[in-house]
């Protein structure tokens, strides 16, 4: 039976000495006679010369080992260690028990002996750790004695703590996202709201139209447009009007779609630009309050655009809210074959006229010569020349745009407009053949004064007629041009008629000039840009090598909403290239013959006086 291992308390300090010297990693090495002068009898082997320490431990050791001091003692315990002498040379590691009762290292078995290493390079023997062999002594020493694997777990620790933290937030964000659907965060304040918001469609007619607002408002819980398709008339507005290229263009079906709704910055130009009544595209799941232009309200183009409030008139062109040439052309002709079938059905009722066309432009000219070819007695009036609007306010060789176009989807009727767009000029010889064609007769410069209904027909009292023209039904394709708003500057009256304009003509006729133009709107920034080149369709500006013109644009505040995406790039590209000055924020503060003066809007202090020779007041 194998004798157990003595305790700490059995051991006497020879015992001890024994021990350390004979077992562990010194088993097998030491000999009696390597400390002992003798061992014939127990006295004699009490001797020991301790100069013979002096061959393993060094003569310092052996000196120090003299002293019997408390310093000296530590002394050695340092020197030990530092000879390669620790608690792994007598201990095991702890074992699987855990405890801290030390116990003598077991030398190892089978192991023999090179006399000629030294201490320092010899190190056979295993720890006992655990019932299992364990090398490396001294490294496990200062390192906690762990295993390979024991490191491998604790420096997985760091990694995996980390996957884990990654996981539960990822968790958390999900969760947040779910209750979140639906709902918008106001990062300025961390406040949510519900953001499924369609008011500005609920004034739409068709349900089905509703109803795919109110899905994109949920599917998609940030700002973007919504188009109605069943009333959109493919005019371009909002395409042109978004700066960020949210919208694009169905050619099959004729209408605006939504091809980047999260590009969308609650820009609100869409919407404004927007010319049918009600607006058939809109912004969903926004917050602001966006400004809707006053439309009178009249029923469809199966009624012939008849006004809801009083029967019998015909709303058709810019007095409908639709400013578009080849919409109102089209409006006209709708209006006067359902003004046809209503007059044939219901007689002429004592009325001199079938019908009374008040204002000759795109809508008026089409419904006179849609008249004229059905045979029904009219009258035209305008209260200026015929065309004026456009005669007079487009500038000469302006390219029309014939908007909204589609081919399978033409006017039709006796005024002729090709192609997607052309020259003003050609445009209004066009409308000219049909005058001539149908010996149309139109009463130049005589506008109405009064409308009265009467016995179920309308007394049109004009300028010139102060009786009255008795009329079964009215076509109003009035314009929404209006007298110019004045400048409220010192020096306009005097100046007025010498140097200040409110509309551009030709921008050919001013050469070499300076030139402030004052507005923010589609008018004033194209003719601002015509005064400094000739545009081109890349958003570009040809500038003239010579006479060209010093053209500054002051501006209220800022470049409204509405401004087209073309004007914008066409203006910029001026300013960029340093052909044209821009004043934001300004206005004028006097005008006089060959200068005027610049101030600001908030304080009005003055900016600076420039040289000039026309002003443009394009102010609406």
């Amino acid at each position: 039976m194998k004798k157990a291992m003595p305790t700490d308390q059995e051991l006497t300090p020879s015992s001890k000495f024994h021990y350390v010297h004979l077992s562990g990693r010194d088993a097998g090495r030491a000999r009696c006679n390597d400390c002992h002068q003798s061992l014939d009898t127990p006295e004699e082997a009490k001797n020991i010369d301790r100069n013979k320490c002096a061959v393993c431990h060094g003569v310092q050791f052996v000196n120090i080992a003299n002293k019997e001091s408390k310093e000296a003692k530590q002394m050695l315990d340092q020197l030990a260690v530092k000879n390669g002498l620790d608690c792994n040379s007598c201990h095991p590691q702890h074992g699987e028990s855990k405890d801290l009762k030390a116990v003598m290292l077991r030398p190892a078995a089978g192991k023999k002996i090179d006399a000629k290493k030294t201490l320092e390079v010899y190190n056979p023997d295993s720890v006992y750790r655990g019932g299992r062999a364990w090398s490396w002594t001294s490294f496990a020493s200062r390192f906690g004695g762990m295993s390979v694997s024991g490191w491998l777990i604790f420096f997985s620790i760091v990694p995996l703590t980390v996957l884990g933290f990654l996981g539960v937030d990822t968790i958390r964000r999900r969760q947040v996202q779910e209750k979140l659907k639906g709902r918008m965060i106001d990062l300025s304040n961390q406040k949510v709201w519900e953001a499924s918001s369609i008011k500005y469609a609920q004034k739409w007619e068709s349900p089905a139209q509703k109803s795919n607002a109110e899905k994109s408002s949920r599917s998609r819980p940030v700002p973007h447009p919504i188009i109605n398709v069943e009333t959109c008339i493919g005019c371009h507005g909002c395409i042109l009007a978004c700066p960020q290229d949210v919208l694009g263009f169905d050619d099959q079906e004729h209408h605006a779609i939504v091809v980047n709704f999260e590009q969308c910055m609650e820009d609100t130009g869409c919407q404004l630009a927007c010319p049918t009544a009600p607006q058939s595209c809109v912004l969903i799941n926004t917050k602001k309050n966006i400004r809707e232009a006053p439309k009178p309200l009249r029923k469809g183009s199966g009624e012939g655009f008849e006004t809801e409030h009083v029967a019998g008139v015909y709303l058709v062109g810019d007095v409908s809210g639709v400013p578009l040439i080849r919409n109102a052309i089209k409006e006209g002709r709708v209006a006067v074959d359902k003004i046809a079938e209503k007059v044939k059905a219901e007689g002429k009722g004592g009325a001199d006229y079938d019908v009374a066309i008040i204002g000759i432009g795109p809508g008026g000219i089409a419904a006179t010569a849609r008249a004229a070819e059905l045979g029904l007695s009219y009258i035209a009036l305008e209260q200026g020349r015929k065309y004026a609007t456009i005669a007079d306010k487009y500038p000469a060789g302006k390219y029309v745009a014939f908007n909204p176009f589609n081919p399978s989807d033409p006017p039709m009727g006796a005024v002729r407009l090709e192609g997607p767009g052309d020259l003003k000029e050609k445009m209004l010889g066009w409308w000219d053949e049909a005058v001539q064609k149908f010996n149309i007769k139109i009463n130049d410069f005589e506008g109405v004064s009064e409308v009265v209904p009467q016995d179920g027909i309308f007394l049109v009292k004009t300028v010139k007629n102060a009786t009255g023209y008795k009329v079964r039904k009215i076509v109003l394709a009035l314009g929404t041009a209006a007298a110019p708003r004045k400048l409220g500057v010192a020096g306009e009256k005097e100046f007025e008629a010498a140097k200040i304009l409110n509309r551009l003509q030709d921008p050919a006729d001013f050469k070499g000039k300076k030139i402030i133009v004052v507005g923010a709107g589609n008018s004033a920034v194209e003719a601002a840009v015509d005064l400094t080149g000739k545009r081109k369709d890349d958003g570009t500006v040809i500038f003239p090598e010579v006479d060209g013109n010093e053209v500054s644009l002051v501006v209220r505040s800022d470049f409204p909403k509405d401004l087209t995406l073309e004007n914008k790039m066409w203006v910029y590209y001026c300013i960029d290239k340093g052909r044209m000055k821009a004043y934001f924020g300004a206005g004028l503060k006097e005008i006089k013959e060959k200068e005027a003066t610049l101030m600001k809007i908030r304080g009005e202090q003055v900016i600076g006086t420039i040289p000039n020779d026309f002003v443009f007041a394009m102010i609406g």
